[in-house]
């Protein structure tokens, strides 16, 4: 990636985030800046393997290193493959393979709900809060410039 698009994304990021602070919508999204909050987000779509296992537990490390908290966070969008039972066997597996986790569907916490496709009115309301405060860079005006 080019240090410009690099630059532009740092800009864009920077400018979502600032609306969602300024709109209150950073606190409901989980964005603090108080803690480090890790998060794992597997997809529903098959059992968890050993792959899956090194990459919680370097999450969970690192989460623990920084003295934040690590969530649990299930991406199940991909409607056609997400599967209840593999949802459910995602926490049994993490129990299973001993690693901790601060929040999750399955115990709760702060900045429920914890399946993707629950939030989708969270991501709702902060798109309609950007747009109404023009945080938005659109494309084709930045090719006029």
């Amino acid at each position: 990636m080019s240090s410009e698009v690099e630059a532009s994304l740092t800009i864009q990021s920077e400018r979502v985030r600032d609306s969602l602070v300024r709109t209150g919508l950073a606190y409901s999204l989980g964005m603090t800046e108080r803690e480090y909050r890790g998060r794992i987000a597997p997809s529903p779509t098959g059992f968890l393997h050993l792959g899956h296992a090194m990459t919680f537990w370097r999450a969970q490390q690192r989460a623990r290193e920084a003295g934040g908290k690590l969530v649990l966070r299930i991406e199940d969008l991909d409607r056609d493959r997400c599967r209840k039972e593999f949802a459910e066997a995602i926490s049994e597996d993490l129990h299973w393979f001993g690693l901790d986790r601060d929040e999750g569907p399955d115990m709760g916490g702060p900045f429920a709900p914890y399946v993707q496709s629950e939030r989708r009115r969270y991501y709702l309301e902060a798109w309609k809060n950007c747009v109404s405060v023009d945080s938005f860079i659109r494309a084709n005006a930045r090719a006029r410039t």
